[in-house]
């Protein structure tokens, strides 16, 4: 009898530090989860900071750019891209100035002012070949015998 009371206290106590180990395996569970859940979304919330700030910073350059006018607000952009710039590159820029502009009115009133500009010997134009799509515009002292000084190369588009 005497055993077997040992063993009957023995499984209880058995139960007990099982269900207490449980209880603390749960316990450590729920905090890795917690502690994993506050790192991402301290990590996302890094992320959405730096790309506001990113943005902010943004902003404030193209702000920078805007002119007085469509032509004034191209040669900034020109003037702080210090290269060769394809009128869809002058476009996608401007679109981030002229944020309530529509698109496409947007690259047409760019286009016409390019072309009025270049006509008034504010700017010129280089072409990469025979193709009117291939046409970057800059300024003339960026040219030497037809050829782009090194420095001032556009991105091929």
């Amino acid at each position: 009898m005497e055993s077997e009371e040992i063993i009957n206290e023995l499984e209880k106590k058995r139960n007990q530090l099982i269900m207490e180990f449980e209880r603390n395996i749960s316990a450590i569970s729920n905090t890795i989860q917690i502690l994993k859940n506050e790192n991402s979304q301290q990590k996302n919330l890094l992320e959405k900071l730096s790309k506001q700030q990113v943005l902010f910073e943004d902003k404030t350059d193209y702000i920078k750019m805007k002119g007085n006018s469509i032509a004034e607000t191209i040669l900034n952009v020109i003037i702080s891209q210090k290269r060769f710039i394809h009128n869809s590159e002058i476009t996608a820029i401007m679109s981030k100035i002229y944020i309530s502009k529509d698109q496409k009115k947007l690259s047409r009133q760019v286009s016409g002012q390019l072309s009025q500009l270049k006509k008034n010997n504010k700017i010129t134009s280089y072409s990469d070949g025979l193709s009117r799509k291939q046409v970057y515009w800059g300024f003339n002292k960026w040219l030497k015998d037809d050829k782009i000084i090194e420095g001032h190369e556009y991105y091929k588009i």
